[in-house]
C-alpha cells in the first residue's frame, strides 16, 4: 500500500512547478500586478491540515477593511494569541486553557474565546471544548510566519 501511495503522491518538485504555473496564470490589473500564494500541509495534534490559496494582489489591496479588522482584531490581543497557540497543540477544555494560561477569570477567558469563535478561527466541537478550525490551521501558521518575517525584516519591495 505504501508503494502505491508513493506512486500517486506528486514529488515536491512537481508541486512547486504546478504552483508556479498557477501563479503565472493569475491575472493582475494595471495598478497592482502579481499574486500571493499560501499553502501548507501539516500534521498537528493528530489532525492533518492541507490548504492552498492564491489571491491576485489587487484583490488583497482591495480587501474589505471591516472583515480584515474583525479577523486581525481577533488575533490582536496577546492572550488570544496564547489561546490559539495552545489550541494548535490540540483541542482543549475551557478549564484546561484557563489553568494553563493563568487567564485570571473564567469570564475573561470566555470573552476572548468568543472573539476567536466569531472570527472563525476557533470552533467549539463540544460543550466547553475548543479547537482551532481545521481550515484555519495553515492560514494561522502563515500569519505566524508573516510575523516572524516582518520582525526579522526579511520582506522587501523591489523597484
Amino acid at each position: 500500500m505504501a508503494a502505491l501511495e508513493a506512486l500517486l503522491k506528486p514529488s515536491s518538485a512537481d508541486v512547486d512547478i504546478a504552483l508556479l504555473t498557477r501563479l503565472r496564470q493569475v491575472p493582475g490589473d494595471e495598478r497592482v500586478n502579481g499574486s500571493v500564494q499560501l499553502s501548507g500541509s501539516v500534521n498537528i495534534s493528530g489532525r492533518r491540515a492541507v490548504w492552498q490559496t492564491i489571491h491576485p494582489a489587487a484583490s488583497l489591496v482591495g480587501i474589505d477593511a471591516d472583515l480584515a479588522s474583525q479577523v486581525l482584531g481577533a488575533l490582536g490581543h496577546p492572550l488570544r494569541i496564547q489561546i490559539v497557540l495552545a489550541l494548535l497543540q490540540g483541542p482543549r477544555k475551557a478549564q484546561d486553557i484557563e489553568a494553563r494560561l493563568s487567564v485570571g477569570s473564567t469570564g475573561k477567558l470566555y470573552h476572548h474565546l468568543k472573539e476567536l469563535v466569531t472570527a472563525g478561527i476557533v470552533v467549539q466541537p463540544r460543550r466547553s471544548e475548543y479547537a482551532v478550525a481545521t481550515a484555519a490551521v495553515i492560514p494561522l501558521l502563515g500569519a505566524l510566519a508573516m510575523v516572524a518575517d516582518l520582525r526579522a525584516g526579511s520582506s522587501s519591495l523591489e523597484g
